[in-house]
């Protein structure tokens, strides 16, 4: 399933992060935890545009921290980070932003076109039925056309019998 490329890179990020805790508990004064950018662009196989893009979001969830040292912005994995990790907490979220889009797109569009069939069967067979009513009608003038003919035919028949039944 289709999942936004920002969540994709922040689960990235985090997954890259979580290579140095090596399953260990979490401890914030651990310096060996800690990734400079540079290195965690190259772990988590992204640009350092990419990782400025999402960074914000991780940090505003307290999920990354961030130091500088010795004058390099370094990047270590916070006890959010971890649960968001392993819970897969960004592909989830984008999993679900994708089917709230397809949810939202259903909603509107099956109803117009529902909307749409109705009209279409409306017309159709209102024009069904005119041209039903004009078959009728041809029919029906067919049908006083013969019974005319038929007539016709019966009265000279009649006129012609009755001149033989005379002359007998």
């Amino acid at each position: 399933m289709f999942i936004s490329k920002n969540d994709k890179l922040r689960h990235r990020i985090l997954l890259a992060l979580n290579t140095k805790t090596n399953g260990q508990k979490f401890g914030r004064q651990r310096p060996d935890w800690y990734m400079s950018v540079s290195e965690l662009c190259q772990t988590a196989q992204i640009t350092d545009a990419e990782y400025r893009l999402v960074n914000s979001l991780l940090y505003d969830r307290k999920e990354i921290g961030i130091q500088s040292i010795n004058g390099i912005e370094n990047v270590i994995i916070e006890q959010a980070g971890l649960t968001s990790v392993n819970e897969k907490s960004y592909l989830k979220e984008g999993r679900k932003k994708v089917m709230d889009s397809l949810y939202d797109v259903i909603k509107w569009t099956v109803p117009l076109t529902l909307a749409f069939i109705a009209i279409y069967s409306t017309v159709n067979s209102s024009l069904q039925s005119i041209k039903n009513k004009e078959s009728i009608d041809k029919l029906q003038a067919e049908l006083n056309l013969i019974k005319s003919q038929v007539r016709n035919e019966r009265q000279p028949r009649i006129f012609s019998d009755s001149l033989s039944a005379k002359s007998k």
